[in-house]
């Protein structure tokens, strides 16, 4: 073979192996593009029952010891943040 002939089956294969490492690299980043948005979900949708398990305690907390009326307090995110911790709530 002379050096300035087409080596048709070695440019196929160079093509098909930067082809497949491309389609590699693309599918990576993809799923952890995905990975990541799900997560990220996951994780709201865990904060948001979480943060309603907290509301929810502490509103059974003041209902026991007769303090109803510090609900409307519970609007006020100072005075959350003091309920919370007067009843050790995390």
């Amino acid at each position: 073979m002379l050096l300035t002939e087409f080596d048709e089956k070695a440019y196929i294969d160079g093509v098909k192996k930067q082809s497949y490492a491309d389609g590699v690299a693309e599918g990576e980043v993809r799923g952890r593009i995905e990975g990541e948005a799900r997560g990220e979900a996951r994780g709201k949708i865990e904060g948001e029952e979480r943060t309603t398990e907290k509301l929810l305690n502490l509103i059974a907390k003041l209902k026991e010891d007769g303090r109803s009326e510090e609900l409307i307090k519970v609007t006020d995110k100072k005075e959350l943040e003091r309920l919370y911790k007067e009843y050790n709530i995390q």
